[in-house]
């Protein structure tokens, strides 16, 4: 279930300081033509705020999740779960998470016998 995030969003900031939506996102993203003077009213006023960034709406903004699939034909094989402890450790250094199935336990078509005829 998703949660709410807590902490204001670029609109209050936007409302609070008098400019547009865009012109916070710019400041805080450091893209786009913002002066150092407004980057930095932008940037105090945020953290005042509480705002951190909606990790959905970067994802959305993006097209990355920071997450990474892991597909195993059966998890109860003593060799799968240390080479997922091993790609979890990997890919947490290196800033994602990873999301892992386990096939074994998957009804899809591809798991189906063939039937004798």
């Amino acid at each position: 279930m998703a949660t709410a995030r807590t902490g204001s969003d670029l609109s209050q900031i936007a409302a609070s300081l008098g400019v547009s939506a865009a012109t916070v996102s710019n400041a805080l993203s450091g893209k786009g033509r913002v002066s150092a003077e407004l980057a930095e009213k932008i940037r105090v006023t945020a953290a005042e705020l509480g705002y951190t960034p909606s990790l959905t709406g970067r994802a959305l903004r993006t097209g990355r999740t920071g997450v990474l699939g892991l597909v195993l034909p059966n998890i109860a094989n003593p060799l799968f779960p240390q080479i997922a402890q091993a790609i979890e450790y990997a890919a947490s250094n290196a800033g994602y998470g990873v999301l892992i199935a386990d096939l074994a336990r998957a009804t899809s078509p591809c798991r189906r016998t063939p039937s004798t005829a």
